[in-house]
């Protein structure tokens, strides 16, 4: 029991936060009695965070969302996969807004050198460009957030309401069914809201893992993007689910 339960902390806290569904994946022969016994003993000693459909690692709590460093160190794979179908999702000469995060950030290392303007509120985004030569790339001020090397705040919507994107991919948390598409902080929320009303067209990255789980703040319900680029894991029932809403899979 003890080392199941170690096993179950070291599985959230390399991945961040789970669902209940990857846990029990995870611990095939254990029974769901004995690993909802196992959260809410670990939830009430402290080593991880129960949320409602799974858990969460310590590291999420207080809207840090854990160091970019570390969740960069996370589904690496899945992520690659996202990255490389939203590359196909960009236009030259267009607008696009960056969103920050890891994925965004992976994202951002792999966009084409091509006459674009890009605004994103990630430092690691800006860093990631910076060797481009024929994109016009702007950062948008605001208040510095050291975890996660973003800037969001009231500065930061008032920048982006001077701004009419042609795309914006948007970094989300977590999604679920219920509440929709989520993150951690109520200052980020209110940023990703501003760069959708200001874009044409809002693409969603979020890894298959993502799905099913659910954060602090809710960004839009699960027909507030035009698209969601996922990776093969998404299953068939879940891709159904944003289609017969009219969200595209991608």
């Amino acid at each position: 029991m003890q080392q199941r339960r170690q096993k179950i902390t070291e599985l959230v806290n390399r991945e961040g936060q789970i669902t209940f569904a990857r846990l029990k994946e995870a611990f095939p022969g254990t029974s769901e009695m004995t690993l909802r016994t196992d959260l809410k003993f670990l939830d009430e000693s402290g080593a991880i965070i129960r949320i409602h459909g799974g858990a969460k690692s310590i590291e999420t709590v207080a809207g840090t969302d854990g160091f970019l460093s570390m969740r960069t160190m996370r589904n690496q794979e899945l992520k690659q996969e996202v990255v490389t179908k939203a590359i196909e999702l960009l236009h030259s000469r267009s607008c696009i807004f960056l969103d920050s995060g890891s994925t965004a950030t992976l994202l951002a290392r792999y966009i084409p050198d091509e006459p674009r303007q890009i605004v994103t509120s990630g430092l690691s985004c800006a860093t990631e460009m910076a060797s481009l030569k024929q994109p016009s790339i702007d950062i948008i001020g605001g208040h510095l957030n050291r975890y996660s090397l973003s800037v969001s705040g009231s500065r930061s919507v008032t920048e982006l309401q001077s701004y009419n994107f042609d795309i914006c991919f948007l970094g989300v948390t977590s999604f679920d069914p219920q509440l929709g598409f989520c993150c951690e902080a109520q200052e980020d929320c209110m940023l990703k809201q501003t760069a959708m009303a200001r874009s044409a067209y809002t693409v969603a990255l979020m890894d298959s893992t993502k799905f099913g789980l659910r954060n602090a703040c809710c960004i839009c319900p699960p027909d507030g993007v035009d698209a969601v680029v996922t990776d093969q894991f998404l299953s068939q029932e879940q891709r159904a689910y944003f289609e017969q809403l009219g969200v595209a899979v991608v």
